[in-house]
């Protein structure tokens, strides 16, 4: 990354995240910048995009999310707009869960139910967790720290 600044600045991205709009949601892939496709090279060989989805976030600032697959293998990956790798997406169990996003979960939306956890491992080597709750027709997108402080809730996210 040439600009260190930037550095100080990912997790605040990574909060408007769940907020951003899809402007592509099509299963075509988005104009990716050559990072993108360099880094995937270099870092996953073998591994094809499936999928890839540029998202504006409330800043501004534009994401891209990609999917990749090789056999049977898949994951999701997020660059910012001059592809600069900012985290991996995982599909995780419930009971994968930091015990402290259960218990926030259980006193802050109490009588809701969670489903479709993911875990957002950072370029950092940092956590973080979304996790969409809901109850009846109340449904909430929460993202959190592994602590289980809540960063934010939205809209349910549809990745």
């Amino acid at each position: 990354m040439k600009n260190p600044a930037i550095l100080k600045l990912l997790p605040f991205f990574g909060l408007l995240f769940i907020f951003a709009k899809c402007e592509k949601d099509t299963e075509q892939i988005a104009n990716l910048p050559a990072a993108v496709t360099d880094y995937i090279s270099a870092h996953h060989p073998g591994y094809k995009i499936e999928e890839s989805r540029q998202f504006t976030l409330c800043s501004g600032q534009e994401v891209f999310l990609v999917e990749l697959e090789k056999g049977k293998s898949e994951m999701e990956l997020a660059f910012d707009s001059e592809g600069s790798y900012l985290f991996a997406v995982s599909e995780i169990k419930d009971s994968e869960l930091p015990v402290p996003i259960t218990s926030s979960i259980a006193s802050v939306f109490r009588g809701y139910s969670f489903k479709e956890p993911n875990r957002l491992d950072w370029f950092d080597g940092s956590q973080t967790y979304t996790v969409d709750v809901e109850k009846g027709k109340d449904e909430k997108f929460v993202f959190y720290k592994s602590t289980g402080e809540k960063i934010c809730e939205g809209e349910e996210w549809d990745d």
